[in-house]
């Protein structure tokens, strides 16, 4: 099967990838495969997700973006973590079925590739954690990942008739800013792998073993742009995604 992965990994507006990964989705041609960095700083926020506990203002002097994400789930701190996008056929043979299917596919691929750069990561079983909480990393669900504990994979879904889209955050660095000081919340998640591994891993070193985990499963990996129209469409409708 082939994966359209794009090479580089950008940085850009949350707002433009946002935009970029449900355009892709509701194209639904083929596999698509994103990773990428918030500059400046975002929160994310699930697609149906209340914004009741949230000072908007707040976060704005802090000069950091607030924007909707096409996907569900809560909210995501975005400085530090490598995000990825995916879009797959729903009825995909390896990617497509349930959502707890999709999220053990996905969650599968990134323990295989933690543990080959040496983190001892765990697949958690059950849900448990602070479930009301704002954040997406207060509460741990199945086939989601942790390392020493702590919760370092988080992902959500959007699901359509030809394609589903999935989005995650791999918390890798600490966040340049605190998320406990923005969110004015002391049990806002903050830490990081490489604020608990003894070896500190590189975000190219994650993308880089993420392909060769693929390639082992029987991937052929095409390194392609976005498409030129696609990336026109985004630019467009950023408004759609912005809440500050």
């Amino acid at each position: 099967m082939k994966v359209n992965l794009i090479p580089r990994l950008s940085r850009g507006r949350g707002d433009f990838h946002m935009a970029v990964d449900e355009l892709l989705w509701r194209r639904g041609e083929g596999i698509w495969l994103r990773f990428y960095r918030f500059d400046p700083i975002a929160i994310t926020v699930g697609y149906n997700q209340k914004l009741d506990n949230i000072d908007l203002n707040r976060i704005k002097n802090y000069g950091i973006d607030v924007v909707r994400r096409p996907t569900g789930g809560r909210a995501v701190f975005h400085s530090g973590d490598l995000t990825y996008s995916l879009v797959v056929p729903r009825y995909d043979r390896f990617w497509g079925g349930s959502p707890i299917t999709v999220y053990q596919r996905i969650g599968s691929m990134f323990l295989l590739t933690l543990k080959k750069l040496g983190l001892d990561v765990k697949f958690e079983n059950s849900r448990h954690g602070a479930g009301r909480h704002f954040s997406c990393f207060a509460s741990i669900s199945q086939y989601e990942l942790t390392f020493k504990g702590r919760k370092i994979l988080g992902s959500a879904q959007r699901r359509g008739d030809k394609s589903i889209l999935a989005q995650g955050s791999l918390l890798v660095d600490p966040p340049a800013v605190d998320p406990r000081k923005v969110m004015n919340d002391p049990d806002f998640p903050c830490w990081a792998i490489n604020t608990l591994a003894e070896r500190k891993v590189k975000m190219i070193e994650i993308v880089d073993t993420f392909k060769e985990v693929l390639n082992n499963h029987g991937f052929f990996i095409e390194e392609v742009e976005l498409p030129e129209d696609i990336v026109e469409q985004a630019y467009v409708c950023v408004k759609d995604y912005r809440l500050s």
